[in-house]
Parts: structure tokens; C-alpha cells; sequence
């Protein structure tokens, strides 16, 4: 892969539009970057990164702190890079998120990042996205981006940082260049897996021991021995789990046993409560005997009061013929009673009607006097305001004559406010043009002097201009032997002139203040006289000047305001009389209209009354008649007599009845208690006779057998079950502890396998053992490098333990002069140097080498080359020139003064003064 163009706009500190043409530089050798501290060298490695793989280089900055704090909002951040790779050409624009101007209106809004790669050299199309660009572009190079900056950028230390650091800080960087955590994670993913395999034993184990602690055993048993040999062992074979089997087998017969001897018992209890039963049926039958013979004789005592009762109630029936003659006869005669009780209803509803009436008559006749007095006092005052409203019109004229002087009034006063603003503004106009008039007096004094000093010395400014043998303009002589001479103080010409266009431009100025103040003072005295001419009309002798004028206007005005209030109040009163003549006009007739229905009313009334009066009269005469020759006063009296006579009646019914039904149910219950009685004793007969006392004796002495059988049952049961699942789950429990125990040694031996525990101490981890070969490799790379540089003398070793064993990744050097191995930290500066370089291109070739065969046709070196001797320089630089044969191009950082010297192709970088990066390459 090698770069050909890039171009940085809006990128960290390139903020303007840069471009960098790589092909200028030729397609191998060496070029160097050059520039002051923080001038944005490596800025260019970054961009170069960025456009391939969307980040920078570096860890320590993210994608977006790539936007130029310098770019404005128009400005865009975006790199683009052509570059080939296997002899095709790429070209890469990408950019990342940042703020932009919106393109219409004001505001700002994100550009979302992008990336379009295309193929200039191949038919393809254009490949767009992140995600597609950056898969595309890993493709092509087959390098990840940590490979691409292992290999083509040597960062400055980083390679001394790894010859120098200690075995455990080597191993960090070597798991970071080969990507050798996965070895670790394995190691880890073992060990976790021992632990968790170690716990599952232990709590298989523990359930073991649990399950054959908790069998149970007696030492009657006849396995005792055998159960509690196992049980003390904690270990259970074949043979073992047989012989638990069979001691709970024979716990299961021994159970079986007890419940056949408690289905005896039972049985023999259930014989003794079938006889126990029958000498319990038969012991409530001799009770219900006795109970139904003591109730018949009981009920034998109460049959002489039945028969009493049921001969008074038939005695007393014979009443009810004369009774219920009587109750007909009340009955027939029942609805002259309520005739009479309905006209004496309707002689009360019309006495009421009259009484109503007669009042109804007073109270009409009363509002008839209140309603005639009322005519009169509104007829009386309706006459007092026969002349109300007639000044209304008058009243109206007044005001409106009051209301046009109080405008005129107030318009006096605005022109009085008016005429003290323009006298104010006249005394200015009058001052502003004295002061004009006194300024031209000065400059026509001035003008007037210029000129007559100008005229008089004429001839001296004429002589001034002759010369010999030059005719006089004014007599033609060439001869002046006599020349006029010029005043020192005379003006010139110009002088002349400048006065003059002075006293002109004054007198304009003059004439037009003159003038403005003649406009002023002829309005001030337009206004006087309309004024005058206004104050005529309510002062006599009054002016616009009069001192007192003021005075006069507030009284005038508040005279106005005072006649004002009078003729509206007069206005209001004239409007309030006119207002109630009015509605009295409209109040009278409806009031005298009221009055004749009050007549109409009463005169109606008076008719009704006659003839209710007469009604009553004769209803009463009638109802007299009515009552004669009844046996009852009224009705309600009648009413009463009635029910009670039924009532009477339907009580000697019910005493019959209730009598005859007593008797019967006495006749029939004494028939049925005999029977019971006498069924009662035949079924008794039936049973035999038993001895309940012996029975209970003998079935207490079986339910306490029973008891004892129960509790052994019980017993035998629990331990049964106890023993049976114990027995299972060490038959479950053998093989899971077996195949865990298998699992935890396998996984432990993997353990130390590889964490190099196996065979003790002094053995590398797996992922040390893959670093150690890493680090061989890059070693045997190096040294053909770095034998070069110190002209054969030191050659990069992995360290050998005083034992023999090669446990780390320490380096040594073998030094060929004294051919002894040594300590890397015991070489010098500028030794240190060569190797670090040695092994920073060492690690390169081993990534290119093992990434597919990838070519990379450029590279990055940011190396310290300001702490070298001129020797070491020399053969560091040989070994660049080296590397850069063929079709390699190498470009070296730094600021080393010597390398600019040296090398022939260079690209400067500088920063201006507000700190904005420029590039410029140059070729000596």
C-alpha cells in the first residue's frame, strides 16, 4: 500500500484546504516531515488513518475531536486519499459528524459522517457507508487498523518503552501487538471452570454424606452391623447400595405385617360396636316407651276442660240468629244514614262557600275605597305637572351654548400655549440673525480693507512680474528703471477672493435668518390678533398681552363649569317631571279600569250570596225531615253499631269452630300416642338383650392395641421413607460425584498446563509461551537490522534463566566482542536506539508476513534521532536508506537540523500565529 495524494480541509489543526502529493516524493526512498513541536506532523499519519479506517492513529483522541477549532461554520471537515495497493488505485473521501450552515436561512445543522471510496483503476462502482467503506478498504490492504499502525508508523518510544520495560510489562505490550488475551481468557475461563467444577463436587459430596447420615437403624435390626459399618465408612460400593436396599426391604415386610395385625383389631372392634349398637337401640326404645306412656297420661287430665270448653262455645252460638237479624236490619236502613251524612257534608260545604263570599264582598268593597283614593292623589298630582317638559328645549340650547363657550375657551388657551412657544422661538430666530448681522458687518469690513490694500498695490504686484527687456503691460516700455514697491501686507488675489466668498456665503446666511425671523414674527402676530379677536367675544378691553390675562380665563372658566352643573341639574329635575307625567298619564285609566272590575266583582258577589242564603235555608228544612224516625243520630254512629254486631257474630263462629277443632285434635292425638305405645313394645320384644358394660371393657382393650400397632406403623413408615429416599439419592448422587470428579481433574490439568503449574514452578503460561514465540520471531527480524547497525557487534536475545529455563520475555544482547550475553539496559543511548528501531522494523516485517503476503509501500517513523552521535545517526540512516531501496518510501519525523541536510525531499509543517497548521514540500 502506498499513499499518492492526500488532502486535509477542516482536519485538527489544518483548517484551510491542504494538499500533500506523495507522487512528487518518487516511489521509494527517503523524505523527511519536518517542523517545530505540536506543528501537526503526526497530524498526517492521523489523516492518513482516518480516511481508511474512520480514526485516527492514536488512542488518546476520538473521532470527534477531529474538527479544526479553527473552521467556521462554511468551512467542512474532510479528508480525502488516493493511494494504491497490488497495483490498483483507490481514492477515499470521508468525513466525520460536525456542524455545518444551514444552506438556506440562518442556524447551523450536523453533517452526518460518510465515506465513498472509489476505484480509479478498476470498473467497479463506487462503494458508500461507514461500515461498507471501512470492510472494503480491509479487504484491499488485508490489515486491520492496529496492524496498518503497527507497521506503517513506528511511534516515537514505543519500541524503547518495549526493549527496556520489565518481562510483566512486555507481556501487556506483546498482548496488545498480538492480540494474546485470548490465551489469557483461557487461562481465566479454566480457572473459573475449576472452581465452579470444585464447588458442584463439594456439594455433591456434601449431599452424599447427608443422605447416608440420615438412614436410620435400630440396633435390634439384623443388618445393624452391616448399615452402620457404611454408614461410619462415608463410602458405599455395589455391594453396599445391596445391602441398604435389602434393609429397606425388610423394613417394608416388617410394615406389611403391622397393618394385616391392625386390620384384625379393627375388625374385632367393629364386631363389639355392632353389638355395642343393638344395646343402644334397644335402651332409646324402653325410652320412648316410658316418654309416650308419661305423655298419654299427662294428656288424659286435660280432656275434661276440652269437653267444658266445646259445650260454652255451642251455648253461646245460639245467639247469633237474633244477632244477625239485628246486623240485616242496620244494614237496609244504612243509605238513608249516609244520604243524611252527605247533605249535611254539602249544608257545611255551603255555609262555608257563604261565609267566603261575604268576605270576599268586605275585602273587594275595601280595596274599592283604596282604589278610589289612589285615582284621586295620582289625578292630583298628574294636574301639578300638566307643565312638565316645557323647558327641556330651552335647558338644551343653554347647554350646548355652555359647552361651545368651554371649547372656545380652551381653544384660547392652546393658542395662548402656541403664541408663548413661537415668541420663544422668534427671540432665537431675532438673536440668531443679530449675531449673522454682526458676523457680515465683520466680514464686509474685512472684504472692504482686502480689496482697497489689493487695488493700491496693483502696481507693486504688476513690477513684481517685469523683467528687463519685458514690455510693461500697461505703458509697452521694456525699460524699468523705477519699480513699484510691494507692501509686505498686501493680499494676494486669492486672499481677495476667499473674502469675498466668506462675506457672500455670511450674507446668505444673514438674509436667510433675516428672513426666517420675518415668517416668526408675522405668525406671532397672526395669532395675536385671533386671539384678540376670540377674547372679544367674553372680556371687553381684554388683549392677548395683558398681564392679568391668565387671572381672567380661570375665572371665566370656572363660571362655565358652574353654569354647566346648574342647567344639566335643572335639565335632569325638568326630565324626571316630564318622565312621571307620563307614566301617570298611562297609571290613571288602568287604575280606573281596575276599579269598575272591583264594581263588576262585587255586584257579582251579591248575587251569589242571595242566592246561597236561600239554598241553605231550605237543605236544612229537608235535612230535618230526613232525621226523623231513626234510631242513630248520624252515620258514623250507625257505622260503628254495624261493625261491632259483626264483629260479635264472626267471634261466636270462630269460638264454635276453634272449640270443635280442639276437641277433635285432642281425640286424634290420644288415638295416635296409644298406637306408637303399643308399636313400641312389639318392636322391643324383637331385641335380644346385651351386657354393655362387659362390651366396653373388651373394646377398650382392643382400641389400646390398636394404638400400639399405629404407632409402631408409624414409626416403621417414617423411617421406611427416610431410608428409601436416602437409598435413591446415593443411587443418584454415585455416578453425578463420579463424572464431576472425572471433570475436575481433566479441567484441573488443562489449568495448570496452562498457567505452567504442572510440574511445579519454573514452567511459562500458555499465553507467555505463544509471546516468547512472538517475540523470537521479531527477534530474528530485528538482528538482521541491528547487526548491520553496530557492524556485527550486538545481537537481540531472549534471556536464559541461570537454570536453563526460558520462563519470560526478557531481553539480553549478545555482545560478539566479548561474546558474552548481557543486560539490554547496560547499552548505550544511542545503542538503545538502534535496537529499539531494530525491533519497531522487525515487528513490521512479522505482521506483513503474516498477513496474507500484503506489501506495504510506505511507512512512518517518529523516532528520537536527537539524542544520536553522528556515527550512530549515520548508521541509523544507512539502515533507513536500506529499507528504502526498491519501491519503499520512508518518511521520518523529526526536527533534527542534521536530517534536513541530508535528506533531500522534505515537507515542511509550520503553525502561524493563531496556531493554523500549513504543509510545503520541497525537493533540493
Amino acid at each position: 500500500m502506498r499513499p499518492l495524494k492526500l488532502v486535509m480541509t477542516g482536519f485538527e489543526s489544518y483548517r484551510d484546504k491542504t494538499e500533500i502529493n506523495f507522487e512528487d516524493l518518487g516511489k521509494n526512498g527517503l523524505y523527511l516531515i519536518a517542523g517545530d513541536t505540536g506543528a501537526g506532523k503526526t497530524t498526517i499519519f492521523d489523516a492518513i488513518t482516518f480516511a481508511l479506517y474512520g480514526s485516527p492513529s492514536g488512542t488518546d483522541r476520538s473521532v470527534d475531536m477531529l474538527r479544526s477549532h479553527f473552521a467556521d461554520e462554511n468551512t467542512p471537515t474532510v479528508v480525502e486519499l488516493e493511494f494504491e495497493a497490488n497495483g490498483n488505485k483507490y481514492k477515499v473521501i470521508r468525513n466525520p459528524d460536525y456542524e455545518r450552515k444551514v444552506r438556506r436561512g440562518n442556524g447551523t445543522t450536523k453533517e452526518p459522517a460518510s465515506a465513498v471510496l472509489t476505484y480509479l483503476s478498476e470498473k467497479k462502482d463506487p462503494v458508500s457507508g461507514l461500515s461498507k467503506v471501512n470492510e472494503a478498504v480491509q479487504t484491499i490492504l488485508n490489515l486491520k487498523k492496529d496492524q496498518f499502525c503497527r507497521i506503517a508508523m513506528i511511534a516515537q518510544g514505543s519500541f524503547q518503552k518495549l526493549l527496556l520495560s520489565d518481562k510483566n510489562e512486555k507481556g501487556k505490550i506483546f498482548r496488545e501487538l498480538f492480540h494474546t488475551e485470548k490465551y489469557e481468557r483461557l487461562q481465566s475461563v479454566l480457572g473459573d471452570e475449576k472452581k465452579e467444577t470444585k464447588m458442584q463436587l463439594d456439594e455433591l459430596s456434601m449431599k452424599f454424606k447427608d443422605a447416608l447420615s440420615r438412614i436410620e437403624i435400630s440396633e435390634t435390626d439384623e443388618l445393624y452391623k452391616d448399615v452402620n459399618r457404611i454408614k461410619t465408612s462415608g463410602y458405599v460400593d455395589g455391594e453396599d447400595i445391596r445391602i441398604l436396599k435389602e434393609f429397606v426391604s425388610k423394613d417394608e415386610k416388617t410394615l406389611t405385617t403391622l397393618l394385616d395385625d391392625i386390620s384384625k383389631v379393627e375388625k374385632e372392634i367393629e364386631t363389639i360396636n355392632k353389638n355395642l349398637q343393638i344395646g343402644e337401640n334397644r335402651k332409646k326404645l324402653e325410652e320412648q316407651i316410658s316418654y309416650s306412656q308419661k305423655l298419654f297420661v299427662s294428656k288424659e287430665g286435660e280432656k275434661s276442660e276440652i269437653y267444658k270448653i266445646f259445650e260454652a262455645a255451642n251455648k253461646r252460638a245460639e245467639e247469633i240468629p237474633s244477632l244477625t237479624k239485628d246486623k240485616n236490619l242496620l244494614e237496609s236502613s244504612l243509605s238513608l244514614y249516609e244520604e243524611i251524612f252527605n247533605a249535611e257534608r254539602d249544608l257545611s260545604e255551603l255555609s262555608t262557600k257563604l261565609s267566603e263570599n261575604l268576605n270576599s264582598k268586605n275585602s273587594f268593597v275595601q280595596a274599592k275605597i283604596e282604589k278610589e283614593n289612589e285615582i284621586k292623589d295620582l289625578k292630583e298630582k298628574f294636574e301639578s305637572l300638566k307643565n312638565a317638559g316645557e323647558n327641556i328645549i330651552s335647558l338644551d340650547a343653554a347647554l350646548e351654548k355652555n359647552q361651545t363657550e368651554k371649547k372656545e375657551l380652551e381653544e384660547i388657551e392652546d393658542r395662548l400655549d402656541k403664541l408663548a412657544s413661537e415668541d420663544s422661538l422668534l427671540n432665537l430666530a431675532l438673536a440668531a440673525f443679530a449675531e449673522a448681522n454682526a458676523e457680515f458687518s465683520r466680514a464686509n469690513a474685512s472684504y472692504t480693507e482686502k480689496i482697497q490694500l489689493f487695488n493700491l498695490e496693483q502696481a507693486g504686484i504688476l513690477a513684481e512680474t517685469l523683467k528687463e527687456g519685458m514690455p510693461c503691460p500697461v505703458c509697452g516700455s521694456i525699460d524699468h528703471p523705477h519699480l513699484a514697491a510691494k507692501s509686505h501686507n498686501a493680499p494676494t488675489q486669492k486672499e481677495v477672493e476667499d473674502a469675498k466668498n466668506l462675506l457672500d456665503s455670511i450674507s446668505a446666511k444673514a438674509n436667510k435668518l433675516s428672513l426666517d425671523a420675518g415668517n416668526k414674527k408675522g405668525l406671532v402676530q397672526s395669532l395675536v390678533g385671533n386671539i384678540n379677536d376670540l377674547l372679544s367675544k367674553y372680556f371687553e378691553g381684554v388683549t392677548a398681552r395683558d398681564s392679568d390675562l391668565a387671572e381672567k380665563m380661570n375665572s371665566k372658566k370656572k363660571d362655565n363649569e358652574n353654569a354647566c352643573l346648574e342647567i344639566k341639574d335643572s335639565l335632569c329635575k325638568e326630565m324626571e317631571a316630564k318622565k312621571l307625567r307620563e307614566s301617570l298619564e298611562v297609571e290613571i285609566p288602568k287604575a280606573e279600569n281596575e276599579m269598575n272590575k272591583i264594581s263588576e266583582y262585587i255586584s257579582k258577589l251579591d248575587i251569589a250570596i242571595s242566592s246561597e242564603k236561600a239554598k241553605l235555608e231550605a237543605d236544612k228544612k229537608n235535612l230535618l225531615e230526613k232525621k226523623s224516625g231513626l234510631k242513630f243520630s248520624d252515620y258514623n254512629s250507625a257505622k260503628k253499631e254495624l261493625e261491632r254486631l259483626e264483629k260479635v257474630i264472626s267471634r261466636l263462629n270462630s269460638d264454635v269452630e276453634d272449640a270443635d277443632n280442639a276437641k277433635v285434635e285432642y281425640e286424634n292425638f290420644m288415638a295416635k300416642i296409644k298406637g306408637e305405645i303399643e308399636g313400641l313394645e312389639k318392636e322391643l320384644k324383637k331385641i335380644p338383650e346385651v351386657d354393655v358394660e362387659k362390651l366396653t371393657s373388651e373394646k377398650n382393650k382392643q382400641l389400646n392395641i390398636k394404638d400400639s400397632l399405629n404407632s409402631q406403623r408409624d414409626s416403621m413408615n417414617e423411617r421406611k421413607g427416610v431410608n428409601q429416599e436416602s437409598v435413591q439419592k446415593i443411587e443418584v448422587l454415585l455416578p453425578k460425584i463420579s463424572s464431576v470428579n472425572d471433570r475436575y481433574n481433566m479441567i484441573s490439568a488443562l489449568y495448570e498446563v496452562s498457567t505452567g503449574t504442572n510440574r511445579g514452578q519454573g514452567r511459562p503460561s500458555l499465553e507467555t509461551y505463544v509471546q516468547m514465540h512472538c517475540l523470537d520471531q521479531i527477534n530474528r527480524r530485528a538482528n538482521l537490522r541491528f547487526k548491520t547497525m553496530t557492524d556485527n557487534k550486538y545481537e537481540l536475545r531472549r534471556r536464559i534463566e541461570d537454570d536453563g529455563s526460558e520462563l519470560g520475555l526478557d531481553l539480553n544482547v549478545k555482545d560478539f566482542y566479548t561474546g558474552r550475553e548481557r543486560n539490554v539496559h547496560t547499552l548505550s543511548g544511542g545503542e538503545q536506539f538502534q535496537a529499539s528501531l531494530s525491533l519497531a522494523l522487525g515487528l513490521a516485517d512479522e505482521i506483513q508476513a503474516n498477513s496474507g503476503g500484503i506489501k506495504l509501500d510506505a511507512m512512518f517513523i517518529d523516532e528520537g534521532f536527537g539524542t544520536l552521535d553522528g556515527d550512530t545517526l549515520n548508521k541509523a540512516m544507512k539502515a533507513l536508506e536500506d529499507l528504502s531501496q526498491g519501491n519503499k518510501l520512508v518518511g521520518i519525523i523529526s526536527h533534527v537540523d542534521e536530517l534536513e541536510t541530508r535528506i533531500p525531499s522534505k515537507i515542511y509543517i509550520k503553525k502561524d500565529e493563531s496556531g493554523i497548521s500549513h504543509a510545503r514540500m520541497v525537493k533540493d
